[in-house]
């Protein structure tokens, strides 16, 4: 789970994006429509509705992890400096 948390703040600043987080109970959030089974048919219809299909992050985040896993410090390096550095691009 930590990798992966490494790897979205990778991309995110790759983006030059800073993220904004706020909790939505479940009932609420129509994120968890897909996980939830209660709302299969609610998640089939907003698919059909806005021609939503399934993506793979595969092609995004492999990238990223061959790095990690080849270069830590070349990889962890950069996300460091850009998240304490005190500087944006």
């Amino acid at each position: 789970m930590a990798r992966l948390a490494g790897e979205i703040w990778m991309e995110l600043l790759r983006l030059d994006i800073a993220p904004w987080w706020q909790y939505v109970p479940s009932k609420l959030n129509v994120a968890d429509i897909f996980s939830r089974p209660d709302k299969v048919s609610v998640g089939e219809q907003w698919s059909k509705q806005f021609s939503w299909k399934k993506v793979s992050p595969t092609k995004e985040f492999l990238p990223v992890a061959r790095l990690l896993l080849q270069r830590p410090e070349v990889a962890w390096g950069e996300l460091r400096t850009r998240l304490y550095g005190g500087r944006r691009r």
